[in-house]
């Protein structure tokens, strides 16, 4: 059992009544029930509760198949801030070795300021 990647009050306001579904682009796209914040929600508390493995490729898929728009949240008479359970997911899957090479060398030369520094003022001349 996880139960560390998302607040328990934020991930247990949502009550499943759908309201988001016609407001979210990827479900209108797909008409797939996972890619919906109802959907996602519910990978959210899979993954929580343990029922799903953190590195099970649906949660991938649909952590990054988001456009983080937040069209769900105005709609939502319950008030989940979806957004803020996103970015706690993503953040969840970003950690260790779990981040893609990629991600990794960026973030090595975003940590060294003296870089950024010099980055700043070779800019700055041009």
């Amino acid at each position: 059992m996880t139960g560390d990647v998302f607040h328990p009050e934020q991930l247990s306001r949502c009550i499943s009544c759908g309201f988001c579904l016609p407001a979210c682009p990827t479900y209108a796209m797909t008409g797939d029930e996972a890619s919906s914040p109802r959907g996602r929600i519910t990978l959210m508390r899979a993954l929580q509760d343990g029922t799903l493995p953190p590195d099970d490729p649906t949660l991938a898929e649909q952590s990054s198949f988001c456009l983080g728009c937040r069209a769900c949240e105005p709609v939502c008479p319950a008030g989940v801030e979806y957004g803020s359970l996103l970015e706690q997911w993503r953040v969840h899957q970003w950690r260790g070795r779990r981040r893609p090479l990629l991600a990794r060398a960026l973030m090595l030369v975003a940590e060294q300021r003296w870089l950024l520094r010099l980055l700043g003022l070779v800019r700055r001349a041009a």
